[in-house]
């Protein structure tokens, strides 16, 4: 909402509908990709439940309704973290995956794809949020950037910051209920693959099974 000209012009031209957040109920209780349903809200666009994914699909109900009025949405944005990706980068939809998803009809050969997005996150991945000095200028020299991520550490490692209070409640003296192989099998059904870091991938473990849940139960309780 700035006075520059160019988004001045923007605004008169075109009409912008925000969506400040998909993802509230999730965010505001610590999680970063997953809703209160414990679901990645980003995979829920095909088929959108009203109940668990309500944000999603009353998001999706407007892309609807603008369609029907043909009215359909210049351009699309979607701003959110990765699972796995750091810093900035940009991701776009391919010409070619969404001429196959669309009525129109086109021999693949005669679309030209710039391929030249795919360079921006090698361009952008290199570069980190500890490369930039206290007044946002980004450092080129080793010695500084090494001298900027020494201060970070030490601001992290020795600066306090409010702690919150933390309830007190009585001693328990009974024994600590193990965990039960059933319990395991449970959570093991509701990982995802490609979710968490580790050796053995989560499909490893829905293969093992019993033995799995079984095997995972008894190391737990050793721990």
């Amino acid at each position: 909402m700035g006075n520059n000209p160019t988004a001045q012009a923007l605004r008169e031209s075109y009409i912008f509908k925000i969506v400040p957040m998909l993802n509230p109920d999730g965010v505001i209780n610590g999680n970063h990709r997953c809703s209160l349903s414990g679901e990645d809200l980003n995979r829920q666009w095909q088929n959108p439940n009203p109940d668990l994914h309500p944000t999603i699909y009353h998001a999706k109900g407007l892309l609807q309704y603008l369609s029907a009025i043909k009215r359909l949405p210049l351009v699309y944005c979607d701003y959110h973290g990765h699972s796995r990706k750091k810093n900035v980068f940009m991701y776009g939809c391919s010409i070619k995956e969404t001429m196959w998803h669309t009525n129109v009809s086109a021999a693949s050969c005669n679309l030209i794809e710039d391929l030249g997005y795919r360079g921006a996150y090698k361009q952008t991945s290199s570069l980190d949020a500890r490369q930039w000095d206290a007044d946002g200028k980004i450092l080129s020299k080793s010695v500084n950037i090494l001298q900027r991520w020494c201060d970070y550490f030490s601001n992290i490692s020795n600066d306090e910051f409010a702690h919150p209070h933390i309830m007190s409640c009585p001693p328990i003296f009974d024994p600590v209920p193990q965990i039960t192989a059933m319990e395991v099998k449970e959570s093991i059904k509701k990982m995802k693959s490609g979710k968490a870091t580790g050796n053995i991938a989560i499909k490893i473990w829905k293969m093992l099974r019993e033995n799995g849940a079984t095997f995972l139960a008894k190391e737990t309780r050793r721990l």
